[in-house]
């Protein structure tokens, strides 16, 4: 299964395996992200919320980084 999604002028797309447990997520053309593996079952729904959360976090992450750079000369 496969979401798409805008974060911060970003274009995320989410990935879920409900059978396997299994979640990713690739922000704009970049590679895909953290496959990560969920202990017990877990619904489609709540898959997609854990992916969701991951990829805005790595935006967020990104965009204190920048903000804490000096401003170029």
């Amino acid at each position: 299964m496969l979401r798409e999604f805008e974060y911060k002028g970003r274009r995320v797309q989410a990935t879920v395996l409900p059978e396997q447990g299994r979640w990713a997520y690739r922000i704009d053309d970049g590679e895909m992200r953290m496959v990560h593996e969920t202990r017990g079952s877990m619904g489609e729904g709540d898959l997609f919320a854990q992916a969701q959360a991951a990829a805005k976090a790595e935006i967020d992450g990104a965009d204190r980084w920048r903000a804490s750079r000096p401003a170029p000369r």
